[in-house]
């Protein structure tokens, strides 16, 4: 069985399904996450950066797109996304970052 492991192909299909986007957040979020992709793999394509200068600035473009789709969901969508990061081991800010003690 193959274990979902979050918007790796259709991140705007993932985020609607598991988070259940309105057509107005749909409409919104979807331009950021063509700009993360042409980000990153421009960012992929560039031989110039070595590999840990890669991974690190992959980091910040996510973090970055993710933050501007965050100020467009409601306090329950966002806490419904925190628990998804959390399932998936992942703190708060993504892969490589503490997670936060639960209360």
């Amino acid at each position: 069985m193959h274990k979902e492991r979050g918007p790796r192909g259709d991140g705007l299909k993932f985020f609607t399904e598991k988070l259940g986007l309105t057509q107005d957040q749909q409409a919104k979020i979807k331009p950021i996450l063509a700009d993360q992709k042409k980000a990153l793999d421009t960012l992929g394509d560039d031989a110039s950066i070595e590999k840990g200068a890669k991974r690190a600035k992959s980091m910040e473009i996510r973090k970055a797109h993710r933050e501007q789709i965050r100020a467009l969901l409601t306090p329950e969508q966002q806490k419904k996304l925190d628990e998804l990061k959390e399932e998936h081991g992942r703190g708060p800010g993504g892969p490589g970052e503490p997670k936060e003690p639960k209360e």
